[in-house]
This record gives C-alpha cells, sequence and structure tokens, in this order.
C-alpha cells in the first residue's frame, strides 16, 4: 500500500518523500549509535513578585560550574534542500522566524551560563571595567523548547547594533541611558525583562538565590516565554532577510597558519578568552579567563561545552567615557579568522546599523567559513591575540 501511494506523488514530490525517509533512516541511526549527555536541569518556580533593576557587579565567586564535556558537533542534513543562514547547516524548511539577539550576563559571579548550546551565533564584547567585564550576545534563528536562558543582562548601545545586523529582536535586562535612547529613537523591537509586564515572562532562580548569587545574576526566561512575549507585543516575526552575507562550505579550513591554540584580550590586562581546536570533532573549544578563576564556555542546560567551527576576532574602535564602554561597528576593521586549526587575518566591514557583517580576506576574497556555529570576539583595537 505505501508503494502504491509513494507512485501517486508527483516526480518533484516523491523527490522530497525519498528525502524524507532517508533524513528519517539517519536520524534512527545517529539515536542508536548515541549514549550519555547531561540530565536536564531543575525547574525553578517563577516567582510572582515585582523585578527590581540591579545596579552594582559583584565580585563573588559562582556556585556551580557546568560539565566540560565537549558537546558532539551536528552534521548537515543530506540532501537539505535549505540552510540556516547562520550557520549553513541543511534545513527540511526555509528559515522564515525573525531571529533573537540575547543579552548573556557573562561576568565570572554569574557563571554558569544557560542556553548558549542553543545559539547560532555567540558574540562576545567589553561591558565595562575597563575590559575585565564582558558581555555576550546569543543570536538564535530558533529559541523554542529552550528549557532556560540566561542570565539575561543589560545591555549597551553596540550589543543593539549587532542584534540589528540580523534583524534580531533584542532580549535584554535593563540598559544604560545611552541604549535606553537607541532603542527608543529607533523604534527597534525588544524585550526588556526589568520594564512593564516583564514579570509575566523572566523570572529570578530560587536555587542561585539560595546558593548566594547577587540579585542581578539570577533573572532568566524561557525559549517560549520570549515567543509569548513576542506575541504579546505584537512585533513582526516573518524573517526580512534570507542571507545575512554570510557563505559557507563543507570544509571552511582557510589556507593560513596553525592556530590550535587561540587566547584574545579584551584589553591589556584584562578578561582573556581562549579557543582550543579539537581535531577529534574538527571544532573549537572555549574556555575563559579572569584573573583568578577560569570557566568553560559551556552550556548549563545540557552541562556540554559548546562547539564552534568558526572563530572571528574583530578589532573595533572602542571607547569610554569614563564608566560606560562604546564600540564602533560600522564601517571596517581588520580581525582574524579560524576554522579547522588554520587562522588568516581578515578584513570585516559594515555600511550601516542595520547591515550585517561582511568578512573578506585582506586582498578582499569573501571568507567561506566552515558549516556550524560561530564565536565572534569583538576587542579592542590594540589588544593582543596569541595563536600556536
Amino acid at each position: 500500500m505505501g508503494s502504491l501511494i509513494y507512485f501517486f506523488y508527483t516526480k518533484s514530490e516523491r523527490k522530497i518523500f525519498m528525502k524524507r525517509i532517508l533524513l528519517l533512516i539517519l536520524a534512527l541511526t545517529l539515536l542508536a549509535g548515541c549514549s550519555g549527555g547531561g540530565a536536564e536541569p531543575a525547574v525553578t518556580t517563577e516567582p510572582t513578585a515585582g523585578i527590581t533593576t540591579p545596579v552594582t557587579e559583584p565580585v563573588t565567586e559562582p556556585a556551580t560550574t557546568p560539565a566540560t564535556e565537549p558537546a558532539v558537533t551536528t552534521e548537515p542534513l543530506v540532501d537539505a534542500p535549505y540552510t540556516n543562514p547562520l550557520t549553513g547547516e541543511g534545513r527540511m524548511e526555509p528559515q522564515t522566524r525573525r531571529p533573537y539577539g540575547v543579552v548573556i550576563n557573562n561576568i565570572r559571579a554569574a557563571q554558569p551560563l544557560h542556553g548558549i548550546g542553543e545559539a547560532d551565533l555567540l558574540f562576545e564584547i567589553v561591558a565595562e571595567g575597563g575590559g575585565s567585564i564582558t558581555r555576550m550576545l546569543a543570536v538564535f534563528t530558533d529559541v523554542s523548547d529552550i528549557p532556560k536562558i540566561g542570565s539575561v543582562r543589560s545591555t549597551r548601545t553596540y550589543l543593539i547594533d549587532i542584534a540589528r545586523a540580523y534583524d534580531g529582536i533584542f532580549v535584554h535586562a535593563g540598559w544604560s541611558e545611552y541604549a535606553h535612547d537607541l532603542l527608543k529613537t529607533t523604534g527597534w523591537p525588544f524585550l526588556n525583562g526589568l520594564y512593564g509586564d516583564a514579570a509575566s515572562y523572566y523570572y529570578r532562580d530560587q536555587d542561585r538565590i539560595d546558593s548566594g548569587y547577587a540579585l542581578e545574576h539570577t533573572l532568566f526566561t524561557t525559549g517560549n516565554n520570549i515567543l509569548s512575549y513576542t506575541a504579546d507585543k505584537g512585533y513582526r516575526t516573518d524573517a526580512k532577510f534570507d542571507s545575512y552575507g554570510l557563505t559557507f562550505a563543507e570544509d571552511g579550513t582557510p589556507n593560513g597558519e596553525t592556530a590550535n591554540t587561540i587566547t584574545l584580550s579584551f584589553y591589556k590586562g584584562g578578561k582573556k578568552t581562549e579557543l582550543n581546536y579539537d581535531a577529534q570533532h574538527g571544532c573549537y573549544y572555549g574556555t575563559q579567563h579572569w584573573s583568578s578563576h577560569s570557566a568553560p564556555i559551556a552550556d548549563a542546560n545540557t552541562d556540554k561545552a559548546v562547539p564552534f567551527e568558526n572563530v572571528f576576532i574583530l578589532y573595533a574602535k572602542t571607547t569610554t567615557d569614563g564608566y560606560r564602554m562604546f564600540a564602533d561597528l560600522v564601517g571596517s576593521g581588520s580581525g582574524y579568522y579560524a576554522c579547522g586549526g588554520k587562522l588568516v587575518p581578515i578584513q570585516w566591514s559594515r555600511t550601516s546599523e542595520t547591515a550585517p557583517f561582511v568578512y573578506t580576506l585582506t586582498d578582499g576574497t569573501p571568507i567561506q567559513q566552515g558549516v556550524g556555529k560561530s564565536y565572534v570576539g569583538i576587542i579592542p583595537t590594540g589588544s593582543p591575540v596569541d595563536y600556536e
């Protein structure tokens, strides 16, 4: 009976039908061969009390650290007719959802991080403290079903600029006065965890509170809450672009120097991030270093280190008013690109605040990056980058 139904399809429909059968077989094979993985995190109760705005960054050590077991990288789907425009990974359906950019609290006392393993792009950039404090912007094409995201923290203007490069709905908890003005004057869609009816969509992690975390390191949300908040705000959710200026190759290894270990500094003597190439999995895994503490770039939802097929390091003019930091992300600058254990110098450019980042080799040749997730470290011009 199944074969009769098959021949009632058109030729093109039969082709899609066979692709789906192949994908089902592939998925079953992968499931049969995989084992292990971290346990699901305990679900915390969402409080009904109002949310207050924190004002200071504490220096207390985090109560817990996630396991460093690496996550296994995902292979692109066989004969998939569509691709994820941010990773190049295969999809059976076109990417029609607008991305989200979520501000992730990355001070050492806020570790571990939740939900970043589902991000397609993970940006890291200075926040304040002379380079000792960084924030992350996790860019997702799909936030649905992520059980816990955060801790979510306040934004700066350049984090908004990064989200705008991908037409991303902006998710944060608080803002600097400059970031507030930018969101209000541009009308960019945002979901503020410390604003209006946010208590319905964000919650304080009681386990963290009981463990002694400062209040500003306890605010979380979920993927479904983000989607509900978006719907209640009435924001556009369909993707504006089908490409974000990125091109991909199955092997994105550049013709460059060996870079099995890459270390970038956020100002001299400031916080450092180290990326180490794992030849077995074909990707980089990250470790964050503060003055007296280190932690893996890992997702506490799964207790897995996050794999990055691509590493971008971008130099940007960075200034301060004595407290707030500012980074110029429009125009052009230099940097590095690494994939497959090799690294090359590059140029980056953006033509406007809403234009995507464009990456080329120094001779202007567009970069074809590897299929998979990317880490993008944006550091002040002149900050040291070491690799070997």
